[in-house]
């Protein structure tokens, strides 16, 4: 009776262990939909602007910068949209059929919050590529060189904004107080994850 009751509390506790997991790698698993999702948009810009011709001629400082920029932050979303699109595809493929059971689910959500910290880099560079290239098209503008200061101006300080935000957003995601929960990580009881077994087996091996 007593070897039932002890099987029992430890099928409990793996059961919640399990849940605890399964949320980790719903909530990576929407994150990687979400960052597909705004890459997307990035990406159309982007392509939309290299598609285009110029209006009228440009320096060749300016428009070669603007080229590169725009290049940059096409590639970058892009990369940001395979690469999200397939670690959540793969990861929750492996935490569902992964022949290891339990601990292909632990492995999977160990690879997505590694995989979402690079994920993010890459995004946040892709956004201020984009912002600081949708600047330098006013810049290659020949014709509104002297009647565009006001826009010039305003373009500049919504760059500089927008490369603030994102230098923001990034410190306080890898902020040693926050790392933890921002990585989805219960730093306490990771090492035991999926190591529940047998308490009968494990008295009887010591």
């Amino acid at each position: 009776m007593l070897s039932v009751l002890k099987n029992a509390l430890v099928t409990g506790a793996s059961k919640e262990d399990v849940a605890i997991r399964k949320k980790e790698l719903d909530w990576f698993a929407r994150n990687c939909w979400i960052i597909t999702s705004q890459s997307t948009v990035i990406a159309g810009f982007s392509f939309s602007q290299l598609s285009k011709a110029p209006d009228s001629p440009s320096s060749s400082f300016a428009a070669v910068l603007h080229l590169a920029l725009t290049g940059a932050s096409f590639a970058a979303a892009l990369t940001v949209l395979v690469r999200a699109t397939l670690t959540g595809i793969y990861a929750q493929g492996l935490a569902l059929r992964g022949p290891a059971g339990f601990s292909d689910m632990a492995a999977a959500v160990d690879r997505l919050r590694a995989a979402q910290d690079r994920i993010l880099q890459v995004f946040a560079a892709a956004l201020v590529c984009f912002v600081f290239s949708s600047f330098t098209v006013v810049l290659a503008n020949e014709k509104q060189k002297k009647t565009s200061l006001k826009l010039q101006t305003a373009l500049a300080v919504a760059a500089i904004a927008m490369a603030l935000v994102a230098w923001r957003s990034l410190r306080l995601f890898y902020h040693k107080r926050c790392l933890g929960a921002a990585g989805g990580g219960l730093r306490g009881i990771e090492g035991i994850y999926g190591r529940l077994g047998d308490l009968d087996a494990l008295v009887t091996a010591e």
